[in-house]
This record gives C-alpha cells, structure tokens and sequence, in this order.
C-alpha cells in the first residue's frame, strides 16, 4: 500500500505532482497530473490528512498521468470511475 506524502502545483502549468510512499518510507513514487483546476487543488490541500480521497475522486480518474520524470502522459484509464493508484 502507498500513502499520500506530498503534493506541489506549479499554478503555471497546472501540473499537480504527488508523492507517495510505503508506511516505512524506504521506497516511494512520484506522479505528475496535468490540467489540474487551482480549486481541486485548494480542495486536496483542505482535506488533509485524507487527501488520497480527493486524488481519487477528483484528480486520477479526469487527468493525464505521468511517472515524474518521464515525457510521455497517459490518459486516465477510466474517466468516469475512481482510479486507485499503487496496492
């Protein structure tokens, strides 16, 4: 299972980078969303400490994904049911 770590929005591309990690914080991935609206973003940083919640409601199942680092995105697999990221 990973957890919620961080977030960071750059406001100027809209791209919401989200950092998770495993409960002992030995091994972690990052992922990028593009187009995320400021006011999802309010939205997730609002529900701390659940914000998993609003990233799979709100932000993976409406917005292109990537591996931070990588220069492909992907679009969402199912963009009208939640995604779950990681297990």
């Amino acid at each position: 299972m990973l957890f919620l770590r961080s977030t960071d929005y750059d406001d100027h591309t809209r791209v919401l980078k989200v950092r998770y990690a495993t409960p002992s914080g030995s091994s972690w991935a990052s992922f990028e969303y593009r187009d995320v609206p400021d006011d999802v973003v309010d939205r997730l940083r609002a529900a701390r400490p659940h914000g998993r919640r609003v990233l799979e409601q709100q932000v993976i199942p409406f917005h292109d994904v990537r591996r931070a680092g990588q220069t492909t995105w992907q679009a969402p697999a199912n963009r009208s049911a939640p995604v779950t990221v990681g297990a």
